[in-house]
Formats: C-alpha cells, sequence, structure tokens
C-alpha cells in the first residue's frame, strides 16, 4: 500500500503532507487522471448496480438472488469467482430453458465486465432448507455477507425455514 501511495504521489494523483511521525496522503482531484481513479474505486458498486438491472429483467424473476462471497466482502482479487445465489421460484425448474438461458447469459455478462468468472448457485427452497437442516457454513457466510440483488431480502427465506434439527 505503501509504495503504491508513493507512486500516486510521485506522479502528482495525491499529495503528501508529513505531520509528527506519518505521512499523510491527500488525493488530488484537479489531477488530470483522477476521473479514472474515481472510477477504479467504485468497480464493486457498479458491478452490484448491473447485476440488479439485469436480474431485474428476467421473466421469470428469481424467488431471491444475491452476490456473495469474496465479491460481496469486499476481498476479492483477479482470480476471485463472482459467486451469485439463485433462488428459483417452485414453479421453475433448474433446467428450464427460460431458466439456463438467463443464468448463462447472466455469466457471460460477468465475465465481459470483470474478466472473473461466474458462479452461480442455483437452489429452489427446499435445497436451501436441506442447507440450513446440514448446518453447512454457507448459510452462516450468506446470512454475514450476502448483497441482495433481487427478489426476497435472503434473511427473510431463511427465517422462515425450518431451524437445524438439534441433535446434530
Amino acid at each position: 500500500m505503501r509504495l503504491a501511495l508513493a507512486r500516486l504521489a510521485a506522479q502528482g494523483v495525491v499529495h503528501t503532507e508529513e505531520r509528527a511521525h506519518a505521512i499523510f496522503y491527500v488525493a488530488n482531484r484537479e489531477h488530470l487522471a483522477w476521473p479514472a481513479v474515481e472510477i477504479l474505486t467504485r468497480l464493486r458498486r457498479t458491478l452490484i448496480e448491473r447485476l440488479r438491472a439485469t436480474v431485474a429483467e428476467w421473466q421469470p424473476q428469481p424467488l431471491s438472488a444475491a452476490l456473495f462471497g469474496s465479491l460481496a466482502r469486499g476481498d476479492g482479487g483477479a482470480e476471485s469467482d463472482v459467486d451469485i445465489l439463485l433462488i428459483r421460484p417452485e414453479d421453475v425448474a433448474e433446467d428450464a430453458d427460460v431458466w439456463s438461458e438467463q443464468v448463462d447469459a447472466l455469466c457471460d455478462r460477468v465475465v465481459a465486465w470483470t474478466g472473473n468468472h461466474c458462479q452461480p448457485l442455483q437452489l429452489d427452497v427446499a435445497r436451501l432448507a436441506a442447507h440450513v437442516q446440514a448446518n453447512d457454513p454457507l448459510i452462516d457466510e450468506l446470512r454475514r455477507d450476502a448483497v441482495p440483488l433481487a427478489g426476497e431480502n435472503l434473511e427473510t427465506i431463511l427465517r422462515e425455514l425450518p431451524a437445524p434439527d438439534s441433535d446434530r
């Protein structure tokens, strides 16, 4: 981080101020490169907005859709997958053509937008309930990190599912 800031300071994108025993960095918003810096700092937010807009056009709509994993936490890297939870409505089979085409198109767009692989996790409510019953760590991750994209709030759906058996 220090090397990156030193490079930005050398290029004039940030100014440095020495105070006591610390160096403070201040953005130079007048620099010609500053608009690009702002775009780069908003990549995650822009991706989430595009995902929401794309899924909003789907027919049929997912019961719920959420971004999860490292990108949702904000700690993903260049090699990270884009993990998307898609909960299908009960009347839509996983292999239904229209559903599969929507999921495939979304994954293609994610790759085009980011260069990262899209990893959709497609479940119906019954399979989500099975993950809850099995005390799958994925459920804790979803509760903690999921970023809503469409449909019902995931936490609401999870609350309506039976709790795991206590003898497990």
